[in-house]
């Protein structure tokens, strides 16, 4: 993965991992993410943020008071909460 292809630095090849800034490092405070999927918790990992993840439940209220109870444990933090249409 060393070589630049088609004139593109190295940093844009393919497969290669460049840095970002974490979630602290942007806003200025604390994130954590309550999850329902792999994809959703990579990307907290990524943002070098906490995770809790909640299986996701068929009935959309429930799911979202599940979701914002547990958030709202998540002391100094920002939490952001997402959900799927089941």
């Amino acid at each position: 993965m060393g070589a630049a292809r088609a004139g593109r630095p190295d940093d844009e090849v393919v497969g290669r991992r460049v840095g970002l800034p974490d979630f602290v490092e942007q806003t200025g405070v604390a994130g954590a993410a309550v999850t329902s999927t792999r994809l959703y918790r990579g990307i907290a990992r990524l943002l070098g943020m906490d995770s809790r993840h909640l299986a996701p439940v068929t009935d959309a209220g429930e799911d979202l008071r599940a979701r914002l109870a547990c958030a709202a444990g998540q002391s100094n933090t920002a939490s952001p909460t997402h959900l799927e249409k089941p």
